[in-house]
């Protein structure tokens, strides 16, 4: 008998996409759709590829007592008229204006205990045009702020039914003021267009048929089949949903029961379901639970009625440890069309947050981002710190930018990992062995990362990203000449963002400037006329220059025309780059990331260090090796996943991934 020798062992190559529609937790390792993933931590999923997630800045901090539980907001006709307080234990402070450090605080709660600083509000406006903020507290009860007099004073109500301090939830369906009485079944509302009138009592315990209290009530928009109409739905902490229709709740035959299920027990506080284009949103043991969808017959029993089906497994393990702690939150952020499903710390673990893209109804998941309670203001996204006292803005790309760098600690570039599907690269009965990997990545640079290949279903993690290297900004060397662009503005601010220029002209020293700590700066500039005002926000760095008074003694801002300018830099070892905002029709923009690094590294006279990282680009240095691999080759397998970790300090998606591997003959 003779045997065939197999085929020789061959050189293939093949391009993976990026997983952009999100997480899968519940699909066979062996039959997971090429453009989803096993985990994705900090790179999220979006339109063209996975983003790295926004940063975040310090806006203000200082208050006394406890961290905040509550961020509240206020936004009125102009944006002078805009609000911002924090609630803890001791009180309400106002934080309205970025870099606060020592907050006034606008109200003293009687109590301090339980749930003082657990609020929930609404914005108000009565018939008069009067503005207000309603709120209610976990410990202290029912408070109204008034935009015309700026003070904070307990509510009242005509008649006395009810105590105003046991008051712990606030909402409006249909022009009417609804509030919950803490830890009871007992709802009470208001007459129309008031909100210190003489309540209504509604008791919602006989609709509970697994018993529980009332954690809170949500007007609902949708067409129920005969035109847009505001449901009144109702959930309790065992977890039935009880949904009412009608237009005046005191008169039984203009109001009543539309339905009533179960979606199982609910986590702990009353921030876990959010209205948003049409939808409410409900989470409970089961997942979170679009409500139209058993409104229009779907079964709360079916685990694909729930938008969190594809993330199951991993909301569950969360839920075991946390479902009874504070700091579980719903919140949807329109601009960013993203939904956040916020959780507690869980001990040695860290705090985790799950996000749904609803351009693709794609899951990632954010990590180091220690959220007691998120709320939009101006747009933007703001939430506070669930062991520190601060308040922070979601901005830029880099994490933990303080006010107080010195004290604090500098800005840290964000880390992130993920795991793609499992593939067999078309060859499901060969074995093989992956040479290269080349992520690709579009957007303000390429981040410092490290990536390996992984066979036959091994999910774990790699153990750490490569510390950031600034891969995605050259690193000044020994000499050499860069040119950067200056842009001057009709306010005479000088922006500066780096280009590689079309000449490497000789050196000029007129302006100076000293770079370190990359993301985190200092500039040092020979002129004593100009003063740096990137401070606050870390990433965007400008220079205000006098008006009239040239920077570097030869060049005025007022008259000067946007061009390429040269300079050597005033010292070495140091990164350049960094993200600027543009100057669009003369007005500097505020807060808002628009500017990118061009190129992703800068082309000077001299060697610009890049990333070590394993498998960087670097490595490729312009054409591929497919059985020579100074890190590679190690590992056999049939099947084969990407595994990437990384550190980034700017805009960056990764789009996909180009591999090289060998299989057949005698592997």
């Amino acid at each position: 008998m003779s045997y065939k020798r197999g085929g020789g062992q061959r050189s293939r190559s093949a391009t993976l996409p990026a997983p952009m529609q999100g997480v899968n937790a519940i699909s066979p390792l062996a039959n997971m759709p090429p453009d989803e993933c096993i985990f994705a931590t900090n790179i999220l999923p979006e339109d063209f590829g996975c983003e790295v997630r926004d940063g975040y800045v310090e806006w203000a901090n200082g208050w006394t007592g406890g961290p905040a539980r509550t961020v509240i907001t206020f936004e009125g006709n102009t944006n002078a008229e805009n609000r911002l307080w924090v609630a803890n234990d001791e009180g309400i402070w106002e934080v309205t204006v970025k870099g606060t450090t020592a907050p006034t605080q606008v109200l003293t709660w009687p109590s301090s205990a339980n749930n003082a600083g657990i609020c929930s509000y609404v914005n108000y406006t009565n018939d008069g045009l009067d503005r207000f903020v309603l709120l209610c507290d976990g410990e202290n009860g029912y408070y109204v702020w008034e935009h015309a007099t700026n003070l904070w004073t307990q509510g009242s109500f005509s008649g006395g039914a009810v105590d105003v301090t046991l008051l712990d939830f606030v909402m409006i369906w249909k022009e009417r003021v609804w509030f919950i009485q803490r830890d009871s079944t007992l709802a009470w509302c208001l007459p129309v267009a008031q909100f210190s009138g003489v309540p209504e009592q509604f008791n919602f315990g006989s609709q509970f048929r697994f018993g529980g209290k009332l954690v809170s009530l949500h007007n609902w928009t949708l067409d129920g089949g005969a035109g847009l109409d505001d449901y009144l739905v109702a959930l309790s902490s065992a977890g039935d949903v009880i949904i009412f229709q009608g237009t005046d709740p005191t008169d039984v035959t203009t109001f009543g029961l539309v339905g009533s299920w179960y979606v199982g027990e609910v986590p702990a506080g009353n921030r876990i379901a959010s209205e948003f284009s049409g939808e409410l949103y409900i989470l409970s043991v089961q997942g979170l639970l679009p409500m139209s969808q058993v409104l229009n017959g779907a079964g709360s029993e079916n685990p694909s009625t729930y938008v969190t089906n594809k993330i199951a497994p991993y909301l569950r393990a969360v839920m075991d440890d946390t479902l009874t702690d504070f700091g579980w939150q719903i919140h949807i952020h329109p601009k960013q069309s993203l939904l956040f499903i916020n959780s507690p710390p869980r001990f040695a673990r860290g705090q985790l947050a799950f996000t749904l893209y609803f351009g693709t109804l794609a899951w990632g998941t954010t990590r180091g981002l220690t959220k007691s309670h998120t709320a939009n203001w101006n747009g933007e996204i703001y939430w506070t710190d669930i062991t520190r006292n601060k308040v922070f803005i979601q901005q830029g790309n880099v994490d933990e930018v303080y006010l107080d760098p010195a004290v604090d600690g500098l800005p840290e570039a964000i880390e992130w990992n993920l795991l793609s599907a499992y593939s067999s690269l078309d060859a499901p009965a060969m074995f093989k062995r992956v040479q290269y990997i080349r992520p690709m990545f579009v957007g303000s640079g390429t981040p410092s990362y490290e990536v390996r290949a992984q066979y036959d279903f091994d999910v774990s993690e790699l153990p750490g990203a490569p510390a950031f290297t600034g891969s995605s900004s050259a690193v000044w060397s020994d000499g050499g000449v860069y040119t950067h662009s200056l842009l001057a503005d009709a306010a005479d601010d000088v922006y500066m963002s780096f280009t590689d220029g079309s000449d490497q002209l000789g050196a000029s020293t007129v302006i100076d400037i000293t770079l370190t700590g990359h993301p985190s700066f200092s500039l040092t500039w020979n002129p004593t006329t100009e003063r740096y005002e990137g401070n606050s926000t870390g990433v965007y760095a400008f220079i205000n220059a006098t008006l009239g008074v040239a920077v570097g003694l030869s060049i005025d801002p007022a008259g000067l025309p946007n061009g390429a300018y040269n300079f050597v830099p005033a010292a070495v070892g140091v990164y350049v780059g960094f993200t600027v905002p543009t100057v669009a029709d003369t007005t500097p923009p505020t807060f808002v990331d628009n500017g990118v690094l061009s190129p992703s590294f800068i082309e000077g006279t001299d060697f610009s260090n890049l990333s070590q990282g394993l498998w960087n680009i670097s490595d490729w240095d312009g054409g591929i090796q497919a059985t020579v691999s100074p890190s590679g080759g190690s590992g056999l397998g049939r099947w084969c996943a990407v595994n990437i970790s990384g550190r980034s300090a700017d805009s960056v998606t990764l789009v996909g991934f180009d591999i090289v591997f060998d299989s057949g003959g005698m592997m």
